[in-house]
């Protein structure tokens, strides 16, 4: 999962104070049951006389009397062990309360398995993290493609100049936008989904992310008006450097209702910068908008517009404002 240095570092301090909390918790358990049983306490104290034991009949003893010390040993703690439990039930302690506390007993609170893969607790941490830039609703981090309801769309309703009905212009979207998300690992691309007011294009644009996501990859998802204020605060302010930087970085960067944002020469020429860098960079984009492919053409540069038809799967949306639709049925 690639992450920023500064949210990785921000988890490994989560880490290094969850462990920290963990030990004390576990030494004020040792302590409460030391206090409470002292024959657990005296049991440990036994262990820990025959393990001095063992140790020097090891060390210094014959080869016979070093055996029968490990035998010895071994032999106590089983009985110790057993004998531990039964107190601790006894009194009403789960038998695993002397154990090394963990909040996850998967990585022992480290983050990494056994075999050096990130743990799923580190994963939960990354995406929650990674959240915290995204201008999408809280609501809507549970969409998925199996949400995504075609039969909002009209098979008799056609697009003017196409033979392609609402109904069949969305499925078109939807298997393409899943056949990106499937290939998003060895294969990185853009998608540009347009179309009226209503017709589906934030939610299929939320469900791409969010699929991602889940995937373990980096994800940046901001508004148009959100996307340019970061430049702005970085070019004027700079109080936007970790922001500007991970739009160039994410491996997907999606830009919701482009054409809402105010438009100069200056978002002009930063929608270019976007376009151009992150496509020498090899990431991929997801666009939504109201704009027609024209309206781009007139709102941005000819460049915009030009590298987004060179490069950007068209997906285009049209029918009834199914979100009108969907309260008028309610």
């Amino acid at each position: 999962m690639a992450l920023s240095n500064s949210r990785y570092e921000r988890i490994m301090r989560h880490y290094d104070e969850l462990q920290s909390a963990n030990r004390a918790k576990t030494l004020r358990r040792k302590q409460e049951i030391n206090e409470k049983l002292p024959e657990i306490k005296a049991l440990k104290d036994q262990c820990a006389s025959l393990m001095r034991k063992q140790s020097e009949a090891v060390l210094f003893g014959t080869e016979d009397e070093g055996k029968k010390a490990v035998e010895e040993y071994r032999s106590f703690t089983r009985k110790a062990k057993e004998k531990r439990v039964l107190l601790l039930k006894e009194a009403g302690y789960p038998e695993d309360y002397l154990e090394p506390v963990y909040s996850c007993k998967d990585c022992k609170d480290t983050g990494r398995l056994s075999d050096g893969s990130y743990c799923h607790c580190f994963r939960q941490l990354a995406i929650a993290m990674m959240y915290e830039d995204f201008d999408m609703p809280a609501q809507d981090r549970s969409r998925r493609f199996l949400d995504f309801d075609l039969s909002c769309y009209s098979k008799d309703t056609f697009r003017q100049g196409s033979e392609i009905s609402s109904f069949e212009s969305a499925k078109n979207a939807l298997a393409k936008s899943q056949s990106f998300v499937e290939n998003f690992k060895n294969q990185h691309g853009n998608i540009l989904i347009y179309g009226g007011t209503g017709t589906g294009k934030t939610f299929l644009s939320d469900c791409i992310a969010n699929e991602l996501i889940q995937r373990g990859h980096t994800v940046l998802y901001l508004t148009a008006p959100r996307l340019f204020s970061v430049f702005s605060q970085e070019v004027f302010q700079h109080t936007g450097e970790e922001a500007y930087s991970n739009i160039f970085d994410a491996e997907l960067l999606v830009i919701d209702d482009l054409g809402t944002e105010s438009s100069n020469r200056m978002v002009e020429a930063w929608m270019f910068q976007i376009i151009n860098e992150r496509h020498l960079r090899g990431g991929s984009t997801v666009i939504s908008t109201n704009l027609s492919l024209q309206g781009i053409s007139e709102l941005y540069t000819e460049r915009v517009y030009s590298r987004i038809m060179e490069n950007y799967e068209l997906l285009p949306l049209f029918g009834r404002d199914i979100r009108i639709e969907k309260r008028i049925s309610g």
